[in-house]
Protein backbone atom coordinates (compact mmCIF):
# COMPACT_ATOMS: atom_id res chain seq x y z
CA UNK A 1 0.00 0.00 0.00
CA UNK A 2 1.47 3.44 -0.87
CA UNK A 3 2.22 6.07 1.56
CA UNK A 4 0.77 8.85 -1.09
CA UNK A 5 -2.69 9.33 -1.21
CA UNK A 6 -4.57 11.69 -3.65
CA UNK A 7 -8.65 12.47 -4.97
CA UNK A 8 -10.06 10.82 -7.47
CA UNK A 9 -12.53 12.60 -10.04
CA UNK A 10 -15.22 11.47 -8.85
CA UNK A 11 -14.45 13.06 -5.00
CA UNK A 12 -13.23 16.52 -7.08
CA UNK A 13 -16.90 16.36 -8.88
CA UNK A 14 -18.67 15.97 -5.63
CA UNK A 15 -17.10 18.69 -3.73
CA UNK A 16 -17.47 21.11 -6.77
CA UNK A 17 -20.99 20.25 -6.85
CA UNK A 18 -21.72 21.08 -2.70
CA UNK A 19 -19.63 24.76 -3.64
CA UNK A 20 -22.66 25.06 -6.25
CA UNK A 21 -25.07 23.94 -3.87
CA UNK A 22 -23.27 26.56 -1.37
CA UNK A 23 -23.71 29.37 -4.15
CA UNK A 24 -27.21 28.68 -4.74
CA UNK A 25 -28.28 29.29 -1.25
CA UNK A 26 -25.93 32.31 -0.57
CA UNK A 27 -27.67 33.86 -3.72
CA UNK A 28 -31.22 32.74 -2.48
CA UNK A 29 -30.53 34.40 1.16
CA UNK A 30 -29.22 37.44 -0.82
CA UNK A 31 -32.35 37.68 -3.39
CA UNK A 32 -34.71 36.60 -0.04
CA UNK A 33 -33.02 39.66 1.64
CA UNK A 34 -33.46 42.16 -1.15
CA UNK A 35 -37.27 41.04 -1.69
CA UNK A 36 -37.61 41.94 2.14
CA UNK A 37 -35.81 45.32 1.69
CA UNK A 38 -38.40 46.03 -1.15
CA UNK A 39 -41.59 45.06 0.76
CA UNK A 40 -40.41 47.31 3.60
CA UNK A 41 -39.91 50.36 1.54
CA UNK A 42 -43.35 49.96 0.14
CA UNK A 43 -44.61 49.61 3.25
CA UNK A 44 -43.32 52.41 4.73
CA UNK A 45 -43.27 54.68 1.76
CA UNK A 46 -39.72 55.75 2.53
CA UNK A 47 -36.23 55.56 -0.12
CA UNK A 48 -33.63 53.55 1.89
CA UNK A 49 -31.27 56.20 0.77
CA UNK A 50 -31.18 59.15 -1.46
CA UNK A 51 -31.58 59.13 -5.11
CA UNK A 52 -29.00 59.70 -7.61
CA UNK A 53 -29.57 63.85 -8.27
CA UNK A 54 -27.56 65.10 -11.30
CA UNK A 55 -26.34 68.80 -12.13
CA UNK A 56 -27.06 68.00 -16.01
CA UNK A 57 -25.94 71.21 -16.76
CA UNK A 58 -22.41 70.96 -15.53
CA UNK A 59 -22.65 67.56 -16.74
CA UNK A 60 -22.76 69.03 -20.33
CA UNK A 61 -19.98 71.47 -19.25
CA UNK A 62 -17.42 68.69 -18.28
CA UNK A 63 -17.95 66.48 -21.40
CA UNK A 64 -17.36 68.32 -24.44
CA UNK A 65 -19.37 65.74 -27.08
CA UNK A 66 -19.87 68.34 -29.71
CA UNK A 67 -18.72 68.70 -33.12
CA UNK A 68 -17.26 72.99 -33.13
CA UNK A 69 -13.55 73.49 -33.64
CA UNK A 70 -13.29 74.87 -30.68
CA UNK A 71 -14.79 71.40 -28.30
CA UNK A 72 -12.71 69.21 -30.32
CA UNK A 73 -9.60 70.99 -29.30
CA UNK A 74 -10.96 70.74 -26.15
CA UNK A 75 -11.21 67.36 -26.28
CA UNK A 76 -8.11 66.86 -27.31
CA UNK A 77 -6.45 68.36 -24.04
CA UNK A 78 -8.50 66.20 -21.95
CA UNK A 79 -7.25 63.09 -23.84
CA UNK A 80 -3.48 64.00 -23.47
CA UNK A 81 -4.65 64.67 -19.55
CA UNK A 82 -6.52 61.84 -19.23
CA UNK A 83 -3.17 59.50 -21.04
CA UNK A 84 -0.96 59.93 -18.54
CA UNK A 85 1.87 58.15 -19.68
CA UNK A 86 1.64 58.83 -23.06
CA UNK A 87 1.09 55.97 -24.44
CA UNK A 88 -1.40 56.67 -27.50
CA UNK A 89 -4.40 55.12 -25.97
CA UNK A 90 -6.12 54.75 -22.49
CA UNK A 91 -7.00 51.61 -20.55
CA UNK A 92 -9.89 51.86 -18.18
CA UNK A 93 -7.70 52.46 -15.02
CA UNK A 94 -6.42 55.83 -17.06
CA UNK A 95 -10.09 56.42 -17.80
CA UNK A 96 -11.52 56.14 -14.49
CA UNK A 97 -8.65 57.75 -12.91
CA UNK A 98 -9.22 60.83 -15.81
CA UNK A 99 -12.82 61.07 -15.34
CA UNK A 100 -12.11 61.54 -11.12
CA UNK A 101 -9.06 63.75 -11.00
CA UNK A 102 -9.31 65.69 -14.31
CA UNK A 103 -13.12 65.67 -15.14
CA UNK A 104 -13.81 65.33 -11.49
CA UNK A 105 -17.65 64.26 -12.70
CA UNK A 106 -18.86 63.64 -8.74
CA UNK A 107 -18.88 67.52 -8.39
CA UNK A 108 -21.63 67.18 -10.44
CA UNK A 109 -23.95 64.54 -8.37
CA UNK A 110 -26.00 66.45 -5.84
CA UNK A 111 -27.18 63.74 -3.66
CA UNK A 112 -26.84 60.21 -3.71
CA UNK A 113 -23.81 57.92 -4.24
CA UNK A 114 -21.29 59.89 -6.18
CA UNK A 115 -18.57 56.89 -6.60
CA UNK A 116 -21.37 55.17 -8.44
CA UNK A 117 -20.04 56.79 -11.74
CA UNK A 118 -16.70 55.42 -11.18
CA UNK A 119 -17.74 51.99 -10.35
CA UNK A 120 -20.67 51.53 -12.91
CA UNK A 121 -21.33 54.10 -16.01
CA UNK A 122 -17.57 54.72 -16.32
CA UNK A 123 -16.22 51.19 -16.84
CA UNK A 124 -19.94 51.08 -19.09
CA UNK A 125 -18.88 54.02 -21.24
CA UNK A 126 -15.51 52.61 -22.00
CA UNK A 127 -16.23 48.96 -23.04
CA UNK A 128 -18.85 50.52 -25.16
CA UNK A 129 -16.67 52.90 -26.67
CA UNK A 130 -13.87 50.90 -27.23
CA UNK A 131 -15.77 48.04 -28.34
CA UNK A 132 -18.46 49.85 -30.60
CA UNK A 133 -16.97 49.77 -34.01
CA UNK A 134 -18.81 47.86 -36.96
CA UNK A 135 -16.79 44.93 -38.49
CA UNK A 136 -14.66 45.70 -41.25
CA UNK A 137 -14.06 49.89 -40.15
CA UNK A 138 -10.58 50.87 -39.96
CA UNK A 139 -11.10 51.13 -36.03
CA UNK A 140 -12.38 47.35 -35.29
CA UNK A 141 -9.91 45.56 -33.23
CA UNK A 142 -11.27 41.76 -33.90
CA UNK A 143 -13.64 42.44 -30.48
CA UNK A 144 -10.43 43.87 -28.60
CA UNK A 145 -11.34 46.43 -25.60
CA UNK A 146 -9.13 46.15 -23.52
CA UNK A 147 -7.50 50.22 -24.94
CA UNK A 148 -9.31 52.91 -26.00
CA UNK A 149 -7.97 55.05 -28.79
CA UNK A 150 -8.03 58.88 -29.25
CA UNK A 151 -10.40 58.85 -32.45
CA UNK A 152 -12.67 56.93 -30.00
CA UNK A 153 -12.19 59.28 -26.82
CA UNK A 154 -15.53 61.44 -27.67
CA UNK A 155 -17.66 58.44 -28.19
CA UNK A 156 -16.55 57.23 -24.38
CA UNK A 157 -18.06 60.87 -23.09
CA UNK A 158 -21.03 60.30 -25.03
CA UNK A 159 -21.86 57.36 -23.51
CA UNK A 160 -20.59 58.58 -20.01
CA UNK A 161 -24.03 60.90 -20.48
CA UNK A 162 -26.33 58.74 -21.57
CA UNK A 163 -25.14 55.43 -18.71
CA UNK A 164 -25.63 58.08 -16.16
CA UNK A 165 -28.91 59.53 -17.28
CA UNK A 166 -29.79 55.83 -17.78
CA UNK A 167 -28.51 55.08 -13.77
CA UNK A 168 -30.15 57.98 -11.84
CA UNK A 169 -33.56 56.69 -13.81
CA UNK A 170 -32.38 53.39 -12.61
CA UNK A 171 -31.63 54.66 -9.34
CA UNK A 172 -34.77 56.81 -8.72
CA UNK A 173 -36.95 53.47 -9.03
CA UNK A 174 -34.61 51.28 -6.91
CA UNK A 175 -36.19 52.88 -3.78
CA UNK A 176 -35.28 49.47 -1.60
CA UNK A 177 -31.74 50.42 -2.35
CA UNK A 178 -30.73 46.78 -3.48
CA UNK A 179 -29.72 47.88 -6.73
CA UNK A 180 -32.32 45.62 -8.74
CA UNK A 181 -36.04 46.39 -9.90
CA UNK A 182 -38.95 44.21 -9.02
CA UNK A 183 -41.40 44.67 -11.77
CA UNK A 184 -43.05 47.10 -9.65
CA UNK A 185 -40.47 49.35 -9.67
CA UNK A 186 -39.50 48.97 -13.12
CA UNK A 187 -42.40 50.28 -14.27
CA UNK A 188 -42.08 53.52 -12.24
CA UNK A 189 -39.29 54.15 -14.55
CA UNK A 190 -41.83 54.88 -17.82
CA UNK A 191 -42.87 58.50 -16.61
CA UNK A 192 -38.73 59.05 -17.33
CA UNK A 193 -38.45 56.66 -19.87
CA UNK A 194 -41.58 56.23 -21.53
CA UNK A 195 -41.67 59.34 -23.67
CA UNK A 196 -38.43 57.71 -26.15
CA UNK A 197 -38.96 54.33 -25.42
CA UNK A 198 -43.00 54.79 -25.14
CA UNK A 199 -43.43 51.66 -27.32
CA UNK A 200 -41.85 49.38 -25.38
CA UNK A 201 -43.99 50.18 -21.81
CA UNK A 202 -47.34 49.57 -23.90
CA UNK A 203 -47.11 46.27 -21.21
CA UNK A 204 -44.60 46.89 -18.27
CA UNK A 205 -45.03 43.36 -17.13
CA UNK A 206 -44.20 41.83 -20.63
CA UNK A 207 -41.19 44.20 -20.99
CA UNK A 208 -39.95 42.96 -17.68
CA UNK A 209 -40.16 39.11 -18.49
CA UNK A 210 -38.20 40.04 -21.47
CA UNK A 211 -35.40 41.88 -20.09
CA UNK A 212 -35.83 39.40 -16.92
CA UNK A 213 -34.17 36.39 -19.21
CA UNK A 214 -32.76 34.81 -16.39
CA UNK A 215 -36.49 34.66 -14.72
CA UNK A 216 -35.45 35.85 -11.34
CA UNK A 217 -37.79 38.44 -10.43
CA UNK A 218 -35.63 41.39 -10.94
CA UNK A 219 -33.29 42.81 -12.75
CA UNK A 220 -30.32 44.72 -12.45
CA UNK A 221 -28.59 47.70 -14.16
CA UNK A 222 -27.05 46.30 -16.79
CA UNK A 223 -29.75 44.26 -17.82
CA UNK A 224 -31.98 47.89 -17.42
CA UNK A 225 -28.94 49.82 -19.95
CA UNK A 226 -29.07 46.59 -22.37
CA UNK A 227 -32.81 46.94 -23.11
CA UNK A 228 -32.61 50.43 -23.38
CA UNK A 229 -30.26 51.11 -26.36
CA UNK A 230 -28.49 54.02 -27.65
CA UNK A 231 -27.11 55.39 -30.94
CA UNK A 232 -24.24 57.65 -31.64
CA UNK A 233 -22.93 58.93 -35.06
CA UNK A 234 -19.17 59.73 -35.33
CA UNK A 235 -16.72 60.92 -38.07
CA UNK A 236 -14.05 58.88 -38.05
CA UNK A 237 -10.63 58.81 -40.36
CA UNK A 238 -13.38 59.43 -43.31
CA UNK A 239 -15.74 57.39 -43.11
CA UNK A 240 -19.18 57.41 -41.56
CA UNK A 241 -19.47 55.05 -38.77
CA UNK A 242 -23.03 54.37 -36.49
CA UNK A 243 -22.47 52.82 -32.98
CA UNK A 244 -24.97 51.19 -31.94
CA UNK A 245 -25.30 49.85 -28.14
CA UNK A 246 -27.91 46.48 -28.22
CA UNK A 247 -25.38 43.75 -27.28
CA UNK A 248 -24.40 42.29 -23.60
CA UNK A 249 -22.96 45.17 -20.98
CA UNK A 250 -19.72 43.28 -18.65
CA UNK A 251 -21.12 42.67 -15.65
CA UNK A 252 -17.92 43.83 -13.51
CA UNK A 253 -17.72 46.63 -10.88
CA UNK A 254 -22.02 46.55 -11.06
CA UNK A 255 -23.57 43.32 -10.18
CA UNK A 256 -24.32 42.94 -6.37
CA UNK A 257 -23.56 39.54 -6.78
CA UNK A 258 -19.83 40.30 -8.38
CA UNK A 259 -18.36 38.25 -5.86
CA UNK A 260 -19.76 35.13 -6.01
CA UNK A 261 -19.33 35.28 -9.68
CA UNK A 262 -15.66 36.01 -9.30
CA UNK A 263 -15.33 33.20 -6.47
CA UNK A 264 -17.37 31.38 -9.06
CA UNK A 265 -14.48 32.33 -11.87
CA UNK A 266 -11.67 31.98 -9.73
CA UNK A 267 -12.87 28.47 -8.02
CA UNK A 268 -13.63 27.19 -11.68
CA UNK A 269 -9.75 28.17 -12.45
CA UNK A 270 -8.54 25.91 -8.69
CA UNK A 271 -10.86 23.07 -9.87
CA UNK A 272 -9.33 22.74 -13.15
CA UNK A 273 -5.74 23.45 -11.76
CA UNK A 274 -6.55 20.73 -9.05
CA UNK A 275 -7.60 18.16 -11.80
CA UNK A 276 -4.34 18.47 -13.53
CA UNK A 277 -2.40 18.66 -10.29
CA UNK A 278 -4.27 15.35 -9.52
CA UNK A 279 -3.20 13.44 -12.79
CA UNK A 280 0.07 14.66 -12.54
CA UNK A 281 0.61 13.36 -8.84
CA UNK A 282 -1.24 9.84 -9.63
CA UNK A 283 1.16 9.58 -12.55
CA UNK A 284 3.93 10.32 -9.79
CA UNK A 285 2.53 8.26 -7.48
CA UNK A 286 2.29 5.35 -9.93
CA UNK A 287 5.67 5.72 -10.91
CA UNK A 288 6.52 5.28 -6.98
CA UNK A 289 5.11 2.43 -6.83
CA UNK A 290 6.54 0.80 -9.91
CA UNK A 291 10.06 2.16 -7.83
CA UNK A 292 8.72 0.18 -4.81
CA UNK A 293 8.19 -2.65 -6.64
CA UNK A 294 12.01 -2.32 -8.24
CA UNK A 295 13.56 -2.17 -4.87
CA UNK A 296 11.86 -4.52 -3.63
CA UNK A 297 12.80 -7.43 -6.27
CA UNK A 298 16.23 -5.86 -6.24
CA UNK A 299 16.40 -6.55 -2.10
CA UNK A 300 15.06 -9.83 -2.97
CA UNK A 301 17.70 -10.87 -4.84
CA UNK A 302 20.47 -9.09 -2.95
CA UNK A 303 18.96 -11.43 -0.11
CA UNK A 304 19.36 -14.33 -2.29
CA UNK A 305 22.74 -13.28 -3.60
CA UNK A 306 24.22 -12.84 0.12
CA UNK A 307 22.25 -16.82 0.99
CA UNK A 308 24.69 -17.83 -2.32
CA UNK A 309 27.82 -16.59 -1.08
CA UNK A 310 27.55 -17.66 2.64
CA UNK A 311 27.07 -21.36 0.93
CA UNK A 312 29.79 -21.00 -1.26
CA UNK A 313 31.89 -19.70 1.62
CA UNK A 314 30.87 -23.15 3.50
CA UNK A 315 32.21 -25.00 0.45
Amino acid sequence: MSQYQFFNAAEIDAAWAAEKRQWAQEFETQAQARAAAKAQARQTGQRARSALSVDWSQVDRKLPTGQTEDLKVHRTGLYEQFDRTGAGHLTLADTVNGCRNVLKLDEAIRSGDSDVVYKSVVPLAFEKAASAAPAGSSLNRGGSSATLERIEFRLLLVYIRHYLEIYSIFDEADVAATRTLDVNEFATTKSRLGGKYGSRFADAGATFRSIDRRGRGEIDFPDFVNYFGHQEQTTTYGERATYTVQRSVERSHIVDNSALEERIKSLSNEVYALRSENAQLKAHVDRLSGYEREVTTLRTQLSELHSLRSEISRL
